[in-house]
């Protein structure tokens, strides 16, 4: 797509999207697609389809960066990845920086991480996991094999919210993810997902103690592989509230790669008053 018509695309998705939210509907990622190519077709048979789009500001406003991921053995090369405004790449420090998300069907952004044994596979979670009353939900997984140039879907198209990625360092097959599910309405499958075949299949291997329990945070042992840890955060947030925490939000760790999880429970806080950590 012209780069140039992405930003009428993505008006006219974020319309439709906030449509279906002001109708109290629970979409599902079926009608997410549908809604997509549905734009697609309106952006092509539109009868502004040849009009030239540009950008006149804000040009001092970048928004919230919800992740940063560096490249190894490329020091001058990172990405970041936008709440609302997708995944940007530079490749000389910063000076510069490249969209690469503006085709894809939505560039709400909650996690991106790079395969360490294959700097050039770039994983992105989208979907936002903070829980403003601007937060978005998101399409799933994409996964670039080609520093970004171009993106293929790599499942949890339901999950809603993605807050974190982590890619095995001495296996880029197994991929653990986060999940925080749904904001304002319940669902999203919350918890971690497992895939140890590249993202062509995925298992939830943690799931929470109550169903607004999200995973919030991830990280891996770097010298013990088999070690993860996992910090999920029950909260609710409706159009007249928001409760920001529950018995359910704690840190869990696994010691078999995320085959089975504890609740580590010595020395930290417990109950209904338990909100985000990490």
């Amino acid at each position: 797509m012209n780069p140039r018509r992405s930003l009428f695309v993505r008006v006219c998705a974020f319309t439709a999207l906030a449509g279906i939210a002001q109708a109290g509907a629970t979409d599902t990622a079926a009608q997410r697609e549908a809604a997509w190519q549905q734009h697609q077709k309106m952006a092509t048979d539109s009868p502004y389809a040849g009009v030239q789009w540009r950008s006149i500001g804000p040009t001092a406003q970048g928004g919230r960066v919800t992740s940063i991921a560096t490249v190894p053995g490329q020091p001058y090369t990172f990405y970041v990845a936008y709440a609302t405004g997708g995944v940007w790449k530079t490749t000389d420090d910063g000076n510069t920086f490249e969209p690469l998300t503006d085709g894809l069907p939505i560039t709400v952004t909650g996690a991106i991480a790079v395969d360490p044994q294959h700097p050039d596979t770039l994983w992105v979670g989208t979907g936002e996991p903070n829980a403003s009353r601007s937060s978005y939900g998101g399409m799933g997984l994409f996964r670039s094999d080609d520093g970004g140039k171009h993106f293929q879907r790599a499942g949890l198209a339901g999950t809603d919210r993605i807050a974190r990625i982590v890619v095995d360092p001495k296996d880029g097959n197994r991929i653990f993810v986060a999940v925080v599910g749904r904001l304002y309405t319940d669902g999203g499958e919350p918890g971690v997902y497992r895939s140890i075949d590249g993202g062509k299949s995925w298992s939830r291997v943690l799931k929470g103690e109550r169903p607004n329990s999200g995973a919030i945070d991830l990280v891996q042992d770097a010298s013990d592989p088999s070690v993860l840890y996992a910090s999920l955060w029950e909260h609710t947030r409706r159009p007249w509230k928001f409760q920001e925490s529950g018995a359910g939000s704690g840190i869990f760790k696994s010691t078999d790669g995320g085959t089975t999880w504890q609740r580590i429970g010595k020395g930290f806080p417990t109950g209904d008053h338990v909100g985000r950590i990490g």
